[in-house]
């Protein structure tokens, strides 16, 4: 499926989703967990199509796409929307809520559609220890923006425009922190260190 292509990187799952859809992309994202492979098709950055392979057989669809998110990391392969399309056939993921659950993917655009749009990037450490299952929720003027949890390395991504924002941090005592920033993809390189 992919020897002729070469791959754009590796991506945690949240990041992986959110990189296909800023930039519309066709291809695969393609994951391992001890004798299981994981593939995610895309179709213009959407999430179209899932299998999950191992010794015992092959999930497709929706049946496979309960399970993704176990992998760690996924390699991202650009392939032709053509071939694309023509996989997606045979797996295609018809409910798509548990691909979409906590990520901030449906943000209103105003203006042109890539103008002001980036992806915020934020690593969360006690001690210079990443800290891993912390709950980030952002808001702007009060509206809720997106939400998840830091993943083994401290880190969470958003697709946001730019602007001003809050972070609500839910700590391991269930205590709550909040923390403004702003925002701004043609200015910002690299992820943002919140210290606690």
């Amino acid at each position: 499926m992919v020897k002729n292509s070469h791959s754009v990187g590796i991506f945690p799952f949240n990041e992986l989703i959110i990189y296909a859809a800023s930039r519309n992309l066709f291809g695969v994202g393609i994951g391992s967990l001890k004798d299981k492979k994981y593939y995610i098709l895309f179709s213009e950055g959407k999430p179209e199509g899932a299998i999950i392979t191992d010794k015992t057989g092959t999930l497709v669809g929706d049946r496979a796409v309960y399970t993704l998110r176990e992998a760690d990391d996924y390699e991202f392969y650009p392939l032709n929307s053509a071939l694309i399309e023509r996989l997606i056939l045979g797996c295609r993921i018809f409910d798509k809520s548990h691909i979409k659950r906590n990520l901030a993917l449906d943000i209103p655009q105003v203006g042109k559609k890539s103008e002001g749009i980036g992806i915020f990037t934020m690593i969360i450490k006690k001690e210079s220890i990443p800290q891993q299952g912390m709950k980030i929720m952002i808001r702007k003027d009060g509206q809720i923006m997106g939400s998840d949890f830091t993943n083994k390395e401290g880190k969470v991504s958003f697709k946001l425009k730019s602007g001003k924002y809050e972070i609500v941090l839910t700590r391991k005592d269930q205590g709550l922190s909040l923390y403004e920033v702003r925002f701004n993809p043609d200015v910002q390189r690299g992820p943002s260190v919140l210290d606690l």
